[in-house]
């Protein structure tokens, strides 16, 4: 379990963490989406590395794993050697083996660390920092920058992680990282950290009755670059995010400020072919390639646009589904 009480930190006369009140129970995941600067405040004070301002964090008397994006290992042993080197400075009799599967390392057993791919690297650190089998795990944007196979297997663990009781926290400076994981997700700015979801679960408004959805009265979407105020056809667009209330349409590589907020248009979009895949996001579903399912919490629209996706909410799989005249 980990608990902030009323923690703050404060830098140079400047809010890096606003007040946080927050319980992680024991076997829960959890995954803050915030700054990269943020987020490793908020790992180096749950570490004790740092000491806030003001308030406190509990974590406990167990174990705890750490990855962080400063991590490395020995630049010229095996994958094999630098696990047992950890294993057996933590004293822990650990399956090595076990482990190397678990984390997708049965090829790369032997090569040296420096050899390695990125997204290779990102899961030998991740399973040293969990080689001592600890009760509660902190995770600092562990997705950035890797593969899909990489964000499978880590999902896939962290479903694991919760099936054990393991307690997890996670930054993510990716929004549709967060939400894709299948845990509780929160959003820090520098004034409040705001719940958004849980489990993949919707918790704001329902989405609209498709048979309440009126007819479109215009076929132009208005959204605002600097001075200029531009009108799109609803096909142009690939798909809108929700950003601190903000809609923001994606038109092949640009973003454009909508004047409208995001249920507005997705009332007027829906006739059009876009679907709500999450409070956050609508989704043009001409544009959607392939469905992702990463793990039973966690799936993904892969769409056509070079290598965007939007995260899909388990509430929505099926009616998705429906909308596509799919039968599952």
């Amino acid at each position: 379990m980990i608990t902030f009480t009323n923690l703050t930190k404060v830098e140079n006369g400047r809010s890096i963490i606003p007040s946080i009140n927050l319980e992680l129970p024991e076997g829960s995941a959890t995954v803050i989406h915030c700054s990269q600067k943020q987020g490793n405040h908020l790992i180096t004070l749950v570490t004790k590395q740092d000491q806030p301002s003001n308030g406190s964090i509990s974590v406990g008397d167990f174990p705890i794993g750490v990855f962080t994006q400063n991590d490395t290992l020995y630049e010229r042993l095996s994958v094999r050697d630098n696990l047992m080197i950890f294993a057996q400075m933590y004293n822990s009799s650990i399956d090595i083996k076990a482990v190397v599967g678990d984390w997708g390392l049965s090829d790369y057993v032997n090569e040296p660390y420096r050899k390695l791919p990125h997204s290779i690297k990102r899961r030998v650190l991740i399973a040293r920092a969990i080689i001592h089998e600890p009760k509660t795990i902190i995770l600092e944007d562990p997705e950035s920058g890797v593969d899909d196979e990489t964000k499978l297997i880590l999902r896939a663990n962290l479903e694991s992680w919760q099936q054990k009781g393991i307690t997890t926290l996670v930054t993510s400076t990716f929004l549709e990282d967060a939400l894709s994981m299948g845990a509780a997700v929160y959003r820090l700015t520098h004034r409040a950290l705001t719940f958004l979801e849980t489990n993949g679960e919707h918790t704001s408004t329902e989405l609209p009755e498709r048979s309440h959805v009126a007819p479109p009265s215009f076929k132009k979407i208005p959204a605002r670059s600097e001075e200029k105020l531009i009108l799109f056809d609803p096909e142009e667009i690939d798909y809108i995010e929700s950003i601190d209330g903000t809609s923001m349409l994606h038109v092949q590589t640009e973003t454009f400020r909508s004047t409208l907020t995001l249920q507005e248009l997705e009332l007027q979009l829906l006739p059009f072919g876009f679907f709500r895949t999450h409070r956050s996001y609508l989704v043009n579903l001409q544009r959607v390639r392939e469905v992702m399912k990463w793990t039973r919490n966690s799936y993904s629209l892969i769409l056509s646009v070079e290598n965007t996706s939007v995260p899909l909410s388990r509430a929505n799989v099926s009616p998705l589904y429906e909308k596509l005249g799919i039968q599952i």
